[in-house]
């Protein structure tokens, strides 16, 4: 009997596989499957606890199809590898076999990680120190009575803008501390900007309170993004740990097995479909998680490297604390805009899109949510950089901008809130089969300089691809 059957005699429903190699350590296993440990699943199953490992099973063997890893794997939810510092578990037929039928089933394959708790904590240390030399230098501007709040916001703005979407990780360590040092400076050399708009009996507090607070929001913005960065950075490591020794045997038709007649099985029953098993693992390996509908836009041609590695920084800003103060401000302006009653509406339909927003990331699948939260990031950030030059006209106390370049202004942001959250009821697949939408996912997916060159290389697979069907349409239509 194994140890699972005697802590269950009656069994349990599964929800999770657990794919390994037996080359891990238990720490290293326990660690790595229990911070991975996929939302609203309760149980598990993994080879080591549910077969008898003091008797021989080979009898159970004899047919994968119907061995306990095969019939666990169809009653779960989704595959949970765990990658081990020596090998890759796909170096071993058997985990290549889990693979084929995770494959074929279309269930969901993800990457267990061990925790970045340590390597988090560590960051706070420097970006608390780049956040006090902002703040010392913020005291001695306003002793000296300079004007840098404008240079500092332009810093701020631009780190935040080039960390979201740059790859390199020393560049957005750098930056991040940047943009630490510059919110620190604006807390205590902020010049508030007076609103533009006729707020009648407001309480000259407010705007001070607001300005300040979002700059404290701005800190921990930056946090955040950097724990964002280690948190990618170790997801990149797990997926290299589960290359080392899968890319020198190139293929899992060429995986070991202990047992010869297992191994013929094995090989009998996957046939010619190990193209189609690498492929699934190739995806795993680029995006840092497989599933049916990623598989499909990689082959349509779509860049999915790094397309799990998605930063939660800026959407849960944006959903989260910035939704609050969104709530406050449309109080606000339903007692004081009285004649302006268009900007309460847009306030209002912003508050209400984020709301649905966060419902849909709570209700998605991973892919989905993964393609929500790297569309958040990448909208956010070109609003940063409309937004920077009006605040920074307002803090250089040049009101130049007309009232209707302002309307527009305000309304970008709800247009935007609105493709948003229309992207995100159609998901990975209902985008793509728009019209432009693999240009688009391409955009949303990649970060840096990969967004451009996977866009033209989908121009150019675009291109061949109705070269290629003339010929077809002209002989059809002789």
């Amino acid at each position: 009997m194994s140890w699972a059957l005697m802590r269950n005699p009656e069994g349990l429903n599964c929800d999770v596989f657990i794919s390994h190699a037996w080359k891990e350590g238990i720490y290293e296993f326990i660690c790595k499957v229990l911070h991975s440990w996929p939302r609203s699943a309760r149980n598990a199953w993994c080879c080591m606890l549910a077969n008898p490992q003091h008797l021989d099973i080979g009898a159970l063997l004899q047919a994968p199809k119907n061995s306990p890893f095969a019939l666990a794997l169809q009653e779960s939810s989704c595959v949970l590898v765990v990658p081990n510092r020596h090998s890759s578990v796909y170096t071993r037929l058997w985990c290549a076999y889990e693979a084929y039928v995770a494959s074929e089933a279309g269930k969901e394959i993800l990457i267990a990680r061990a925790s970045i708790r340590q390597q988090v904590l560590h960051s706070l240390l420097y970006l608390g120190a780049a956040a006090t030399l902002g703040i010392l230098l913020g005291f001695l501007a306003r002793l000296l009575l300079s004007r840098l709040s404008s240079v500092f916001l332009i810093l701020a703005f631009g780190a935040a803008l080039c960390s979201s979407i740059i790859q390199s990780d020393r560049a957005r360590m750098a930056l991040n501390c940047v943009g630490e040092m510059a919110c620190g400076f604006s807390i205590v050399n902020w010049s508030t900007v007076h609103p533009w708009l006729p707020l009648q009996d407001l309480p000259g507090l407010v705007p001070i309170i607001e300005q300040r607070f979002i700059w404290l929001v701005g800190i921990s913005l930056f946090c955040m993004m950097e724990a964002d960065r280690i948190n990618s950075q170790a997801t990149r490591i797990a997926a290299a740990e589960l290359l080392q020794g899968y890319e020198d045997q190139g293929s899992v038709e060429y995986a070991e097995c202990s047992r010869d007649a297992d191994a013929l099985s094995i090989r009998a029953e996957i046939g010619d479909k190990f193209g189609e098993v690498d492929y699934a693992i190739h995806v795993l390996l680029r995006a840092g998680i497989s599933t049916p509908a990623l598989r499909d836009i990689a082959r349509a041609g779509v860049d999915v490297e790094s397309a799990a590695h998605s930063d939660v920084t800026i959407p849960f800003l944006f959903l989260m604390p910035l939704n609050v103060f969104t709530l406050v401000e449309m109080f606000l302006d339903a007692f004081f805009l009285r004649s302006e009653w268009f900007y309460a509406i847009i306030q209002g339909f912003s508050f209400l899109s984020r709301v649905v927003l966060l419902f849909l990331l709570f209700r998605r699948p991973v892919d989905d949510r993964c393609f929500i939260l790297k569309m958040i990031t990448k909208t956010v950030a070109v609003l940063i950089v409309l937004v920077c030059p009006n605040l920074v006209l307002a803090e250089l106390d040049l009101r130049l901008v007309p009232r209707s370049v302002l309307r527009a202004w305000f309304s970008l942001p709800i247009a935007s809130f609105i493709a948003l959250l229309g992207l995100a009821l159609l998901g990975l697949r209902g985008t793509a089969a728009l019209p432009g939408g693999l240009c688009l996912l391409q955009l949303f997916l990649a970060r840096g300089c990969r967004a451009l060159r996977g866009l033209s290389g989908l121009a150019t697979k675009s291109k061949y691809a109705s070269t290629d069907s003339s010929p077809d349409t002209a002989s059809s239509g002789s």
